[in-house]
C-alpha cells in the first residue's frame, strides 16, 4: 500500500485555562470541567468552588498550535496571564471570561469588548508566532 502525502499543511489548536494553585486545572478539561455537556456557567462555578479559601488565584489562558506539513512539525505557544475573580463580572464573551481578569487590567474578559479582548488573545499570540516562523526573509 502506497502512503499518500499531504497536499497542504495541517494546523491544530488546543487552548485552555490553567490555574496554578489547582495544579493547572482545568487544563485539557477546560470545556468540560464540570462534566460533559456542562454550560459555561457550570464550568466557572465549579472553578470558583474549587478556589474557595485559596489565596493564590493566578491563572492563564494558554494556546498551543501545531503545524505539520508532512515533513516538518512545529509547536507555537501563546498565553494571557491574569487571575480568577471571586465572582463573575460582565456578560460579554464566553467560557470563563466573566471570572478571568487579565494582568494589568481591572476588568474581566466578560466586561471587555471583543476588540479589547482580541488584543490580549492567547490564540492571537500563538498565531503571531506562527506567522513570524512562516515569514520568508
Amino acid at each position: 500500500m502506497q502512503q499518500q502525502g499531504l497536499n497542504w499543511p495541517v494546523l491544530a489548536d488546543d487552548s485552555g485555562l490553567e490555574v496554578h494553585v489547582l495544579n493547572n486545572e482545568p487544563g485539557i478539561f477546560t470545556a468540560r470541567y464540570a462534566g460533559v455537556g456542562a454550560t459555561d456557567q457550570e464550568n466557572y462555578e465549579k472553578l470558583l468552588v474549587n478556589l474557595q479559601e485559596k489565596v493564590d488565584r493566578s491563572a492563564r489562558f494558554v494556546c498551543w498550535l501545531c503545524w505539520f506539513d508532512g515533513i516538518t512539525s512545529k509547536l507555537f505557544e501563546g498565553y494571557c496571564a491574569g487571575h480568577i475573580l471571586l465572582e463573575p463580572r460582565g456578560t460579554e464573551g464566553f467560557g470563563y471570561d466573566p471570572v478571568f481578569e487579565p494582568a494589568g487590567y481591572h476588568r474581566s474578559f466578560g466586561e471587555m469588548t471583543h476588540d479589547e479582548k482580541k488584543q490580549l488573545s492567547h490564540r492571537g499570540e500563538a498565531i503571531k508566532a506562527l506567522q513570524q516562523w512562516l515569514a520568508v526573509p
